[in-house]
């Protein structure tokens, strides 16, 4: 056997001795997988891999735990057509050789990427799914992949809360511009309308993630809490500036009245709700909240035309007393108004 491995290592025909004594070893122990592992190396060293195939199964009929067969019939049957066969032969390889994860994790990354692929890769994460998040970071850093991972989801129960690389694949697509399919594999991830103008305006926990619903930060510089009854409470210590909440808006051009029930109990600093285009400086919404009891703030704002994607967010900003303040704030309402 080392001679022969010695000739396909060096990419020559296996020595006829050599052969005629491998024949002889699979004669003489017919239940050794041996022989046919290296019957299949040498013949898939070839080109023959019709001929590695049959010997591969051989030696995974004499030995089904052995995971050089497996790993090769798993590739074999997934290059050929045969997916439901590969996906039960990469299964069982993860089970025999736990240790090899970034060779599977390889090997489904790149049938992912092939059509119908979707079905029996779902199956697999379902058999398997401590591999979902290694398969789908590898698919992620490539873009012309997202058809491919939001089949991939279609093809699975929908997770609670959703996997991190969900969020990842929406944060991408809107920062490569393609802001429409962000939305609506945000909207296939977590089986939610995303709303006309303004997803969950009342704060409610759902388990709906960023950025098409509210990121909610407490921090060194403040707290904020969702209220149960709707609305959120918040702290602002005063020592620098926080941004209480956000969410990522796709508003088509056209005016707009934003309202918020506030109240504001207030000692030092300021609080405002702004409304930036992607990539632009000037906000298109400035709305400061003053001290009250408990009206509500309202402005009016104009989404330009050259503004397809917008961040809304609540800001606590120090000034020179270094004093805080807190305050409460209910449902918001977002609507568009005439021109």
């Amino acid at each position: 056997m080392a001679m022969i491995g010695a000739a396909a290592a060096q990419g020559k025909a296996p020595p006829e001795a050599a052969l005629t004594l491998l024949d002889h070893v699979a004669r003489s122990s017919p239940l050794a997988p041996e022989p046919y592992l290296v019957r299949g190396a040498t013949q898939q060293a070839a080109g023959n891999f019709a001929a590695a195939e049959d010997a591969f199964e051989a030696a995974r009929l004499r030995d089904p735990r052995n995971g050089a067969a497996r790993f090769f019939l798993a590739q074999r049957y997934l290059s050929s057509g045969r997916a439901d066969q590969g996906i039960d032969e990469l299964a069982a390889f993860s089970r025999v050789v736990p240790e090899a994860g970034e060779a599977v994790i390889g090997l489904l990354g790149d049938f992912a990427r092939q059509p119908g692929a979707a079905r029996p890769v779902a199956r697999f994460l379902r058999m398997r799914p401590s591999y979902e998040a290694g398969v789908m970071d590898r698919l992620l850093p490539d873009l012309a992949n997202t058809d491919a991972m939001l089949a991939i989801a279609r093809a699975m129960p929908r997770s609670s809360p959703p996997p991190p690389w969900q969020g990842s694949l929406v944060t991408r697509l809107l920062a490569a511009g393609d802001y429409a399919r962000a939305r609506l594999a945000w909207r296939q991830f977590t089986g939610r309308d995303a709303g006309t103008f303004l997803f969950n305006p009342g704060f409610a926990p759902l388990d709906a993630p960023p950025p098409f619903n509210w990121t909610l930060a407490s921090n060194e510089a403040g707290m904020v809490d969702a209220r149960p009854e709707g609305g959120i409470d918040f702290i602002f210590y005063g020592r620098s500036e926080n941004v209480f909440a956000s969410q990522t808006l796709l508003l088509p051009p056209g005016r707009y009245r934003l309202t918020i029930p506030v109240t504001i109990e207030k000692q030092g600093g300021a609080s405002r709700w702004d409304i930036f285009c992607n990539n632009v400086p000037t906000p298109i919404l400035n709305l400061p909240l003053a001290v009250d009891t408990g009206s509500a703030a309202s402005a009016t704002f104009v989404v330009p035309r050259d503004c397809p994607v917008q961040a809304l967010s609540l800001r606590g900003i120090p000034d020179e007393t270094g004093a805080g303040f807190r305050g409460k704030l209910g449902p918001l309402k977002l609507e568009k108004v005439p021109s």
